[in-house]
């Protein structure tokens, strides 16, 4: 599987593009959808994607969710985030089937994790049928979050 870095562990399998280039995502996506139709009866409790993105020179993204909790919750409620779940550097919010992870990164970027829930293979398939159309919501969201704060 050129340009796809695998990571098994004891509780999770990570497939990730082995470079940071946007066009290598729809083979980690296949890969991912072959290694669930050829294992079928693996025991599942999610999928995810991780998005990355780059600030603009001079945004802090990391800097600006350093403001009492009140004004995060309106900045992300704004950004069409409603529910703040934590109030950490990582602050996940309920989503879909599943949630988000939204985690300032010291290099001025910011990772948006999406985790959707799933039982078995059949949902596994249908999670990860999506992710492109997570991307897009992603780079949507990445969008109102970094113009609202």
């Amino acid at each position: 599987m050129a340009g796809i870095q695998i990571e098994p562990s004891p509780n999770k399998l990570v497939l990730k593009p082995a470079e940071d280039r946007d066009e290598l995502i729809p083979s980690v996506q296949a890969a991912g959808l072959a290694i669930v139709k050829l294992l079928p009866h693996t025991p599942l409790q999610g999928v995810g994607c991780n998005y990355y993105f780059r600030l603009a020179e001079g945004e802090d993204l990391a800097a600006k969710l350093n403001m009492d909790l009140e004004s995060l919750k309106k900045s992300y409620a704004d950004a069409g985030l409603p529910e703040l779940k934590s109030a950490e550097i990582k602050q996940r919010f309920e989503y879909q089937n599943g949630w988000i992870d939204v985690t300032p990164r010291s290099e001025g970027d910011f990772v948006l994790n999406f985790h959707q829930t799933v039982k078995n293979a059949d949902q596994a398939i249908q999670a990860i049928s999506k992710f492109a159309e997570l991307r897009q919501q992603a780079e949507g969201l990445a969008r109102q979050l970094v113009a609202k704060m």
